[in-house]
């Protein structure tokens, strides 16, 4: 029996050998028709791995299956320093081939009229990490056709029974095909192939639909999958889910859509007009002007030293202050700044709506108070009245009579 085969690996017949627990057809079915192990061969036999980097040999040791497919495959490659052949490179491998995520943004307006963004995460048990409810974004293994926005919209079928139209998927990865030629974000890549292509989806719903979400149940029961969806706002992505795909995802939605330095999409246009109109803020500072002049001590935002990335400080200012400095920054291109200052503006002069309408609350009160004293006075005073002229019309009669006796007396 043989126990040794050959691949052809950057233009070498590059033996690989195997373990006693794998036999020659696995080997080959590897070599054939496992995808993952085609892309890594084939990315290094790219110009530039091969410059620096030659394949001695390969040792398969595991093959994983799903039913009659191959799902991870563990091997070692001796792989060489073209410069120093004497030094061997670290290259054991856990294959398991590309992964496509998508980062789902739905917005809701709520009853005030301001509009709240939230993500959807599942939460499923990862032995790996030896967690019962492993909170992530919605994720999927590829297929082998090669249809990144076609399988990410099967998982979400799957994963959360919504179905997704592939032309609403944004792609987030991209640009790393233009700048390294890698397909996705590698979360691994000491150690495992892995990579996952990202994607955006965003939609306006309505709160009834992100109801229906929440709690929900997915996964193939086939496969052991059991997931529950998570409805959570947004800005605690990062606190809650410890998990590389919903990092990654977060920086590049944040990087892409809200930097100074890419042309603002028209999602964020709509979204920075929404925020404008919502607030009515032109009107609504003129009407309570009273109220919203005071200042408040807030985490403002400001941009420091040039850098892209604005940072929180503590100030003192006033919602009036705030919208202007906001306006300001949304004419000069930086965007990251005006929309966080349009929600604080929206979350404060809510406050003091609220506020105002407590003291408006509190004036009724009192005036139908002081409304009710006048009224108890009103009636005591005229009882008061009414009790002298009954006094008096009383003591009328007793002097009539009084008359009347003392002049049968005198007759």
């Amino acid at each position: 029996m043989a126990t040794e085969v050959t691949c052809p690996i950057q233009g070498n017949d590059v033996p690989i050998t195997w373990d006693a627990n794998l036999t020659q057809s696995d080997v080959i079915k590897v070599i054939e028709t496992f995808a993952p192990f085609g892309h890594w061969v084939r990315n290094m036999q790219d110009k530039s791995t091969q410059a620096e980097l030659r394949v001695v040999s390969v040792h398969m040791q595991s093959v994983d299956k799903f039913g009659p497919r191959i799902g991870f495959v563990k091997f070692s490659a001796k792989v060489a320093d073209v410069h120093n052949p004497t030094r061997i490179v670290p290259g054991i491998v856990f294959a398991r081939g590309g992964a496509v995520a998508v980062l789902m943004i739905l917005s809701a307006r709520k009853p005030n009229g301001q509009i709240k963004e939230y993500t959807v995460v599942t939460e499923q048990a990862r032995i790996a990490a030896g967690k019962a409810n492993f909170v992530e974004i919605p994720a999927g293994m590829l297929d082998g056709d090669g249809n990144f926005a076609g399988a990410m919209a099967r998982e979400v079928e799957e994963e959360l029974g919504l179905k997704i139209n592939v032309k609403e998927l944004e792609p987030l990865t991209d640009h790393f095909q233009d700048t390294c030629s890698a397909e996705g974000m590698y979360p691994s890549v000491g150690g495992c192939d892995e990579f996952i292509k990202i994607y955006l989806y965003r939609k306006e719903v309505d709160q009834k639909d992100m109801d229906d979400l929440e709690g929900k149940q997915g996964g193939k029961e086939e496969e052991g999958e059991k997931l529950t969806a998570r409805v959570i706002p947004l800005d605690e992505l990062w606190r809650k889910a410890p998990d590389a795909k919903a990092l990654s995802a977060l920086c590049l939605y944040r990087e892409q859509y809200l930097n100074t330095n890419t042309t603002t999409s028209s999602s964020t246009t709509s979204e920075l007009d929404g925020l404008r109109q919502i607030a009515g803020l032109e009107a609504k500072l003129v009407s309570l002007e009273k109220q919203i002049n005071d200042t408040k001590t807030v985490n403002t935002y400001t941009n420091v030293q040039n850098t892209k990335r604005p940072i929180m400080r503590e100030e003192k200012i006033s919602l009036r202050e705030m919208y202007e400095r906001a306006l300001k920054k949304e004419r000069n291109g930086e965007i990251e700044i005006a929309i966080p200052y349009y929600r604080i503006i929206l979350d404060l002069f809510s406050e003091k709506e609220n506020k105002y309408e407590n003291d408006l609350n509190e004036q009724e009160i009192k005036i139908m108070k002081k409304k009710c004293e006048k009224e108890k006075e009103r009636t005591v005073e005229q009882n008061k009245t009414e009790i002298q002229r009954s006094i008096k019309e009383n003591k009328q009669e007793m002097e009539d009579i009084r008359e009347e006796r003392m002049s049968f007396l005198l007759l």
